[in-house]
């Protein structure tokens, strides 16, 4: 028997409502005050630095990226080059440079069989191998935003912070997926340095990530998951961080960028793997960000729906208005903190595809366990 029509736009209106004020509690209570907690930190003493890279015949991207890190505007570090495995001569082509720059340094891994962790053994040598006690990562198919990047990490260093997340967006390029793939970089970052500021940090990407040799080694590294493929910036961040000991630097000089992926089933096989690391997160992380995104999903299904089930449709278009209101001023002073405002033209299209790609990874996450059963 139909609700009637009254009753129905009450119930509608009831899921909207608790979906808003569950938004509002992360969007203007969580993020908002954790916006107000970043500072721009004032250069510190200069400590000396490791860049680390492992690459995997990443020549190509290696021949653009070592000039870049050598050119840093740093009075003391030095470059370490981990070739793992690689056979298009990246070994060659570094011992070659490091006898003109003998801040370049190459440690090799001859062994292909010895891939079998992904990049965790060859970071590990790296580390192992490194002159200085603070390390900063990044990848071989990125490019720091200029040469203050190694500068502006590096000043999240003190006596008390031993880790430094920094934030490494996707290149603009034409297409709708390029857009996507800016846009979900940006939420995931948003959510994952506010938490982080708040003392709850679950992540931080490999691209762009400093911490100390002793967090490396009072955790004896990436022992507790070193039979995961992947996990050597998010689970390690996890088992480190706490809520006094990590920094977090935004400004745009500090970013790296990297190429995204040029095709959907790249990119899908990309975010396939991350999600299959997600499943080790510590429940607390997991559920954050499963309630976070179970309320997107249930506030458009409901916003979908209402419409076939009332004869006043300001109510839906008035809570998706209100939806709108809450969510927008924040993902804006996210954007313009991390120099990604361009993106915010686009929210109210970009907000409907990531709900679909929310579906799309829960119904992966279904998938997955009833394979595996």
């Amino acid at each position: 028997m139909d609700l009637p029509l009254g009753s129905a736009d009450l119930v509608f209106l009831v899921i909207a409502l608790c979906c808003w004020l569950v938004a509002a509690w992360f969007y203007l209570v969580r993020f908002t005050a954790a916006a107000r907690k970043i500072s721009v930190n004032p250069p510190a003493q200069q400590l000396p630095v490791s860049i680390i890279v492992c690459a995997h015949n990443e020549w190509k991207n290696l021949e653009q990226l070592i000039p870049a890190l050598l050119g840093q505007d740093y009075p003391h570090f030095e470059v370490v080059i981990v070739d793992d495995g690689s056979w298009d001569g990246t070994a060659d082509h570094v011992r070659e440079w490091s006898v003109r720059f003998p801040q370049l340094k190459l440690v090799r891994l001859d062994h292909e069989k010895m891939r079998k962790t992904g990049k965790k053994l060859a970071l590990t040598l790296g580390i192992k191998a490194a002159r200085f006690d603070h390390f900063l990562l990044t990848d071989a198919d990125c490019m720091p935003a200029g040469d203050q990047w190694l500068k502006g990490m590096a000043a999240g260093f003190n006596e008390e912070k031993l880790l430094v997340l920094g934030f490494s967006p996707y290149r603009k390029r034409a297409g709708l997926l390029n857009l996507f793939i800016r846009f979900e970089t940006l939420v995931t970052a948003m959510q994952y340095l506010a938490f982080a500021v708040l003392g709850k940090a679950y992540m931080g990407v490999g691209r762009n990530l400093a911490y100390t040799r002793k967090l490396f080694f009072d955790v004896k590294g990436f022992a507790s998951h070193h039979h995961l493929p992947a996990g050597d910036d998010d689970l390690f961040v996890q088992e480190v961080a706490n809520a006094t000991n990590t920094a977090i630097i935004t400004q745009a000089e500090t970013h790296t960028y990297s190429e995204p992926p040029t095709g959907f089933v790249a990119w899908w096989k990309q975010k396939r793997r991350h999600l299959h690391i997600g499943k080790h997160y510590a429940a607390k992380h997991r559920w954050r960000l499963m309630i976070l995104g179970a309320v997107q999903i249930l506030f458009y299904l409901n916003l979908f729906v209402w419409p076939w089930f009332t004869a006043f449709f300001w109510l839906p278009l008035g809570a998706y208005l209100l939806w709108l209101l809450l969510r927008v001023p924040v993902l804006l002073a996210a954007a313009m903190r991390l120099n990604q405002q361009s993106l915010v033209w686009a929210y109210p299209f970009l907000d409907l595809l990531y709900t679909v790609y929310l579906l799309a990874v829960g119904f992966n996450a279904w998938l997955a366990k009833r394979t595996a059963w």
